[in-house]
């Protein structure tokens, strides 16, 4: 995928500006709407929507546009080639969701997408797998924003302040159809993060986040549940979540992650389950260090760098 992520890095370099070394900020490529629609019947101007779940009531609009001006797909010169890139990289991911690996790995459904390190591009991995996945025709997402740390793709999709998974898991939200957000991407699902919590490595390990899992796979057994995680070598948070998810994806910047880290957040991983390794292959230049903070106000274990975040 070499050219075609090197090329979308360059729009996102050039967005910045030419004097604007630091990290991108995360611009919106959706905006949430009152929809008026419930259980997909289109009601008039005039008709009052009954009093429903997120899910019936708001739709998260997605803009393709803003998308490739941020960076975040390919130019539509491009996209042939792109979505053939992320066609090959499904296709593993499925087969142990519901094909023939499915019997023999434990909620295969369930994908963890995760890095050694901050800026690997596992948002951006994330995004494109889930629109990939979406478009099998008996397949659909939900896309989990578990990164709560830096829930970057809650403000992607203008969630930012919407309750969300965090929610769900302490109690306070009791049905899970109350804070998914559909999309205009058929097939595609959102779950926001919710709202920050100091113990949520505790909530994200916990049985409630289990039953989160089978409780999606009993309502649509063909739904796949993409996990959008913080680094493992950096955070608590996702090395909670690989325990309990069915496959693991771990996101490399190739000619930039450190074989050393990319060694060292396998070997907290169970070796038992598949693990994916997701080569991204950009160049960003020279460091002297790789390691930083990624908690805003808690320090890494491993120092702090000047690492571009995601």
């Amino acid at each position: 995928m070499s050219k075609i992520v090197e090329a979308l890095r360059k729009i996102q370099v050039e967005r910045r500006g030419p004097g604007d070394k630091g990290p991108r900020p995360h611009r919106k490529i959706a905006r949430i709407e009152a929809s008026n629609v419930d259980d997909h019947d289109h009601l008039d101007d005039t008709a009052v929507i009954p009093v429903a779940s997120h899910r019936s009531s708001r739709i998260v609009q997605i803009d393709k546009d803003l998308m490739r001006d941020a960076g975040l797909i390919a130019p539509e010169s491009e996209s042939k080639l792109f979505e053939d890139e992320y066609r090959v990289i499904k296709r593993p991911v499925l087969s142990n969701a519901f094909g023939r690996n499915a019997a023999t790995v434990e909620r295969g459904y369930v994908l963890l997408v995760t890095s050694a390190l901050a800026g690997d591009g596992k948002t951006f991995t994330c995004i494109n797998l889930a629109l990939s996945l979406a478009r099998e025709q008996d397949t659909s997402v939900l896309l989990v924003d578990a990164d709560v740390p830096k829930p970057h793709i809650s403000s992607l999709f203008d969630a930012q302040n919407e309750a969300g998974l965090l929610d769900y898991l302490d109690g306070s939200i009791s049905e899970l159809e109350d804070i998914e957000l559909q999309t205009s991407i058929d097939g595609l699902t959102l779950l926001p993060a919710g709202r920050p919590r100091e113990n949520a490595t505790e909530f994200l390990s916990s049985h409630r986040m289990q039953e989160l899992f089978e409780s999606v796979h009993r309502r649509n057994p063909r739904q796949v549940v993409i996990i959008d995680s913080s680094p493992l070598l950096q955070t608590t948070e996702s090395k909670a979540l690989a325990a309990i998810t069915g496959q693991v994806a771990v996101i490399v910047r190739a000619g930039i992650t450190p074989k050393e880290a990319v060694l060292d957040a396998i070997a907290t991983l169970d070796t038992g389950k598949p693990i994916n390794l997701i080569l991204n292959q950009v160049r960003f230049g020279r460091r002297s260090n790789y390691y930083s903070k990624y908690y805003s106000g808690y320090g890494s274990a491993y120092g702090d760098a000047n690492v571009p975040k995601e």
